[in-house]
């Protein structure tokens, strides 16, 4: 007997002779294609090797599964505030690692990988100064990588020193590899973005509530309100006032149901007081910790890199060839596919006498382009042919090339410090000459501009500068059309064959304001005898 064995990390397989279980043995290994990133394929098998603990019985990857956080709580080597009282060393909750890149300090306690100083948990009456440098991201997150070797990973009564002389296993090659694939690893696209990558109108007004309205006292003068501390544009920010604490992102909340560094409001029977059930459903709990309905979309639909339109799918056969929904599917990813949002590519069959012969198509130009061939394909005729059942396909939307490693996500913010939390959120606004002035980051040459899910004609440039490295991050966005009506939009730029920004609210004064419900007697307003029409009554 063989067993067959993909080892993912890896991406290789082994091949196994377990005809004789008291004696297993490798008899071939098959090394797979590969295009992952070589940096990042070694900092992946190195976060996934239990030889990373001292011990040899756990990796990085059993606290962060996938990338995630194992929701548990722990006491390790966290440290004790400066401040009369703190004689203990508090649990906390475990971070993801998704999405780490430009969310440095990296943790709940603003020390590992800071490239800003400031104050943190450890330090909250003196700042202390940076450990990493802004310019060097790999720099940021082998600080994070250091630190966790040197005390959750190791044995602390007999920590080993590395090839380099520093504390705990894994030697400097591997070390540095991990600092990278920490780097790369991405959020998944936003769970419930539309297909056809427009925010809904609930989603909208969930930004809008986040950064300018307190959900205490409306909408927000001088009060603060979500926004000021996750902030735009992967919301979050460090050195909160009073407590150094940083603001964790409000990305993939839709699967962390514990919330707060020691889970405060996690417990069970806090849980039965207010009435949330004990499987802690992730949209209640967070509601519990400050959203709302509206807010709760912003997280399930904001942009994490990933247009609408990406890994949506549609199979054209027999049965669902005529189908509406199939239809409004197709709109939409060929919408997208001419946008450049995403490359629609299609897998399946032709069926001629009761002979199956495999066929892949391409979406370009506005027709289906048979790969490897001159052959081309309406919608019409792949719907016709699907509807007779000789053919079977499922159309598919997928990344351009641009979204490695050395390909992050674009971010877009109005002028103001990254990290900073702030009293107000500033709203970018639309001049006169249709142009915007934000801060942005890895934003390239040839990207595209999407205002509020659909592209438009434009241009983006640096202030001062060469992208992608703009003088002080600020860039000049133009558009060629003013956006209608208007009021708030949002934007995003995509890298050419890459990834979306986030999505950057911005207001437009130039258009026309959509007609508001609104009561003119109560606004303050009165009517004056004689001055109405006819179709007016009282």
């Amino acid at each position: 007997a063989v067993a067959w064995v993909l080892n993912v990390a890896d991406n290789t397989v082994s091949v196994v002779d377990v005809s004789t279980p008291n004696d297993i043995s490798l008899t071939a290994t098959i090394v797979l294609d590969d295009p992952t990133h070589a940096d990042v394929k070694l900092g992946r098998i190195a976060f996934n090797d239990a030889n990373a603990s001292t011990t040899e019985t756990f990796s990085c990857e059993s606290c962060h599964p996938d990338g995630h956080e194992d929701q548990l709580l722990w006491v390790l080597d966290t440290p004790i505030c400066d401040v009369d009282g703190c004689t203990q060393i508090p649990p906390r909750l475990t971070m993801p690692i998704r999405g780490l890149r430009n969310t440095a300090p990296y943790h709940w306690d603003g020390i590992p990988g800071d490239p800003y100083g400031g104050i943190n948990t450890s330090s909250i009456n003196a700042d202390v100064g940076p450990n990493c440098s802004i310019d060097n991201p790999e720099g940021c997150t082998r600080v994070l990588v250091d630190g966790s070797l040197a005390s959750t990973m190791c044995d602390q009564n007999n920590c080993p020193l590395n090839d380099e002389g520093k504390a705990g296993a894994l030697d400097d090659a591997a070390r540095t590899a991990m600092s990278r694939f920490l780097l790369s690893v991405p959020f998944p696209p936003a769970q419930q973005r539309s297909f056809d990558n427009v925010l809904t109108s609930q989603a909208e007004d969930g930004f809008f509530e986040f950064s300018f309205i307190n959900d205490a006292g409306g909408q927000a003068t001088g009060a603060q309100t979500c926004g000021d501390c996750h902030k735009m544009p992967f919301l979050m920010s460090t050195n909160t006032p009073g407590t150094g604490m940083d603001a964790p992102t409000w990305r993939g909340a839709y699967d962390r149901w514990m919330v707060t560094p020691q889970a405060r409001l996690n417990i069970i029977d806090l849980m039965n007081l207010v009435g949330i059930d004990n499987t802690f459903p992730e949209r209640d709990v967070w509601i519990l910790a400050g959203a709302s309905p509206d807010i709760w979309e912003l997280v399930l639909q904001g942009s994490t890199g990933f247009s609408g339109s990406f890994a949506r799918q549609v199979t054209l056969n027999v049965d669902t060839a005529g189908l509406a929904q199939t239809t409004n599917i197709l709109d939409a990813l060929e919408l997208s596919a001419s946008e450049g949002a995403i490359l629609l590519e299609a897998e399946g069959a032709q069926i001629a006498n009761s002979t199956a012969t495999p066929i892949g198509l391409e979406f370009t130009g506005g027709a289906y382009q048979v790969r490897g061939d001159g052959t081309t394909f309406s919608r019409a005729e792949l719907i016709a042919a699907a509807t007779a059942g000789e053919l079977v396909i499922t159309l598919t939307g997928r990344l351009g090339q641009n979204v490695d490693l050395d390909s992050p996500q674009p971010a877009l913010w109005p002028v103001a410090p990254i990290q900073a939390q702030t009293r107000n959120v500033e709203l970018a606004f639309l001049s006169n000459a249709s142009t915007l002035r934000i801060n942005g980051r890895h934003v390239r040459d040839g990207s595209s501009l999407f205002v509020d899910g659909r592209k438009v004609d434009g241009e983006v440039r640096c202030e001062t500068g060469t992208m992608p490295d703009c003088d002080g991050e600020i860039l000049t966005v133009e558009l060629a059309a003013l956006p209608q009506p208007g009021g708030l939009h949002f934007l995003q730029l995509q890298n050419p064959q890459g990834l979306f920004s986030n999505d950057m609210l911005f207001f437009s004064e130039q258009s026309p304001l959509l007609p508001r419900a609104g009561n003119l007697i109560s606004s303050g307003g009165t009517f004056i005898a004689g001055q109405f029409d006819d179709n007016w009554n009282t």
